[in-house]
């Protein structure tokens, strides 16, 4: 496979099973992480449309499923994206929200937000 999903069998097989314990131990440390392939979790990429890009992480106790039902009004109010970090490549946010325009995400995502600017559109 020459595509995400050859590195998503190897994110889940990391995530699962015998290996589910210590990676939880060993990625409790890449909470400060810059880098990091990300899955697409809601809304549509627009990644040539985006001009400001929040990252955050997710609150502490805070479980996935409210986390997701948290920002899906926003993610569909500002025709915005959410990505999710799947393999740390160096520190980096575990979340990050992209759209068109500026945007707040619920109070309670503590976020970085960076404008963006396109440099290249071609194909």
């Amino acid at each position: 496979m020459n595509n995400f999903a050859a590195l998503e069998a190897l994110n889940e097989c990391a995530v699962s099973g015998s290996c589910k314990d210590p990676h939880g131990r060993v990625a409790s440390y890449a909470a400060g992480g810059a880098g990091g392939v990300y899955r697409l979790r809601a809304g549509e990429p627009g990644l040539a449309t985006a001009r400001v890009a929040l990252w955050f992480a997710k609150p502490s106790g805070m479980s996935y499923e409210d986390l997701y039902s948290a920002l899906q009004p926003a993610i569909e109010q500002a025709a915005g994206s959410l990505w999710q970090r799947q393999m740390v490549l160096g520190p980096a946010p575990e979340f990050r929200w992209h759209g068109p325009r500026d945007h707040a995400l619920p109070e309670i995502f503590n976020c970085m937000k960076i404008p963006l600017v396109p440099i290249w559109l071609g194909i």
